[in-house]
């Protein structure tokens, strides 16, 4: 084989094993020096692929497709610039453990710091976010370059989906001429066959777990994003257990049959006007940190156990409060200790009180149904019981996710909820929420603000181009409003300009021009109704929103909960 039919049995055989293991997703990107790559999935059957000409955009859709089938899509791109645009996308993907593989053209080394046109330094060019990083071989100098190209691919299989999955970076050298005058016809070659064995528990960890419980009178669960065999575990561990639920809405726990009276969604409203309410003295955590402010000033003066899982030496604790780390894997080691679980004796006053709050929070945040405009809150509310059965619903990072958190309690029908909470920026938004859409395959809807979509409005052009039907609603507050909720609201004249950064648009037009249908309503019933909609493409809804009103809401309901909470304390103690 000369070096041009190397390069492109490289590249078959490398995309051809990355099949074999269970990549069905591939996303491209345009460009010269990924011929061989872009080839080779282009013709190598069971690849599904994808061409986006915005990497940034591309690598979060890839990402997304990730979070939403558990497996590595598969990015290929040219080299230069053309790779730097992936870094966010394979940042948020190392933080939210999506398993990744990136794979990048380059020039060979003999063009490497001589001014060569479109080419950088791409060695290790995601740092520590990639799990795995290898400077492949340039497939020229391989005697068969095939076999060294499936080993690669097994190898890179193997660190994306291991114990601590994430991204995994491979880059990729190819020489002129890049592919041969005359193609060959794509050959299916023997691939390597990888044997995973199912996560494990540890049986150490679920004996402490069931001793720090025996021990515990006030035990409560707090839940952050879950993987669906952690959501399944932690609802059969907490009803088992007798213990309360402070879930996230990115948990996935609140929306679905198997939700219970364990789960509580109002937290934040009543730990607001209860900051003396009596702390857990046990505390198991799972997943991400969860949005609420309230619940992390709660849980930091508790003088409790604190008890966070570990993967391959990864655990979310932030304010370094954990007193009990346990190695294994949560969902089967929750299963373990579920069945170790004896007789337990939880403080029947303190569960009481946590109920008699939810049930006062919840009553209060009922009444907002009646608001027919102007306020995320009731927006939030009548999204979630709108939304059709098995729906995936992504939530944009700044307000969005904090408005369900808040406000979109609990429902019986499921609901699959993404989010970008491994870095929790605004970037790639549209584009993640493409990625849950095309590894599902399931009615998508995205709840963003409208910053969350400026940033990532290429991404409409690509669904249009995909006929993608991403169904978005987009509540434009006309700029950063969850700036208004921060100390920094009252610093005069700076504030406008510098945060809320108002841009007093509407987004319709650029949307339509770019190949979506769109409507634009202040009213709640018509969003609804436009929900109930059968729809055949790409659609968005805005909704425009007074910001300062809609702030003016949250505070009276707060303040709602606060006096009735109070009250119903007064009566107690008259009582």
């Amino acid at each position: 084989m000369d070096a041009a039919e190397k390069n492109l049995a490289f590249a078959d055989a490398l995309i051809a094993q990355l099949v074999s293991l269970g990549a069905g997703h591939f996303v491209l990107s345009p460009g010269s020096r990924s011929t061989p790559l872009t080839l080779a999935a282009a013709r190598c059957p069971g690849a599904r692929t994808f061409v986006n000409l915005d990497e940034r955009g591309a690598a979060f859709f890839a990402q997304g497709i990730s979070k939403a089938s558990g497996k590595p899509a598969v990015l290929i791109c040219t080299s230069g610039t053309a790779a730097a645009n992936y870094l966010p996308a394979v940042i948020e993907a190392s933080q939210s453990g999506a398993p990744l593989i990136v794979l990048t053209a380059d020039r060979p080394a003999s063009l490497h710091e001589c001014g060569a046109p479109q080419t950088i330094d791409q060695l290790g060019l995601y740092g520590r976010n990639a799990r795995w990083f290898l400077q492949c071989p340039l497939p020229g100098a391989l005697d068969e370059p095939g076999s060294k190209a499936r080993a690669i691919a097994a190898r890179a299989w193997t660190y994306a989906c291991g114990e601590s999955t994430g991204p995994v970076h491979l880059n990729c050298p190819f020489d002129e001429p890049l592919v041969p005058d005359e193609l060959p016809t794509f050959a299916e070659r023997k691939s390597i066959e990888l044997v995973a064995e199912p996560a494990r528990a540890s049986k150490e960890s679920a004996r402490h777990l069931v001793e720090a419980l025996s021990r515990a009178k006030r035990p409560c669960i707090v839940a952050g994003p879950l993987s669906l065999a952690e959501r399944t575990a932690v609802l059969e561990f907490a009803v088992a257990a007798g213990m309360p639920v402070l879930a996230d809405a990115a948990s996935g726990l609140r929306f679905g049959e198997d939700c219970g009276a364990c789960v509580f969604a109002y937290f934040d409203a009543w730990l607001r006007a209860l900051p003396e309410l009596e702390t857990p003295d046990l505390v198991i955590e799972l997943g991400a940190q969860p949005t609420s402010k309230a619940l992390a000033r709660y849980l930091a003066r508790a003088d409790a156990t604190r008890i966070c899982f570990a993967q391959a030496g990864r655990w979310a604790d932030p304010d370094a409060a954990a007193t009990l780390v346990l190695d294994g894997d949560p969902a089967a080691t929750l299963a373990v200790a579920t069945w170790k679980l004896g007789e337990l004796y939880t403080d029947a006053n303190w569960m009481n009180a946590l109920e008699s709050a939810e049930h006062v929070a919840a009553n209060e945040a009922g009444l907002l149904n009646s608001l027919e405009s102007g306020a995320e809150i009731a927006l939030a509310r009548r999204l979630i019981g709108a939304l059709p059965a098995g729906a995936n619903l992504f939530l944009s990072n700044s307000m969005p996710i904090r408005e369900i958190d808040w406000f979109g309690g609990v429902r019986s029908e499921a609901l699959s909820i993404f989010v970008n909470r491994g870095a929790n920026g605004i970037d790639g938004i549209v584009s993640s929420a493409l990625g849950v859409y095309a590894a599902t395959g399931q009615p998508t809807y995205l709840l963003t603000g409208d910053l969350a979509l400026l940033h990532d409005l290429n991404a409409l052009a690509f669904s249009a181009a995909q006929k993608i039907p991403l169904q978005i609603i987009a509540i434009n507050n006309d700029g950063g409003g969850i700036f208004g909720y921060l100390p920094i609201s009252q610093s005069g004249e700076v504030f406008e300009p510098y945060f809320r950064t108002p841009h007093g648009r509407s987004i319709t037009g650029a949307a339509a021009a770019l190949g979506f249908e769109c409507a634009s309503t202040q009213s709640l019933g018509e969003l609804c109704d436009w929900i109930g909609e059968a729809a055949m493409g790409p659609r968005l809804l805005e909704i425009p929103v007074d910001a300062a009103r809609s702030k003016q809401i949250h505070k009276d309901y707060w303040a709602r909960v606060d006096a009735r909470l109070h009250e119903a304390a007064t009566r107690r103690a008259a009582g």
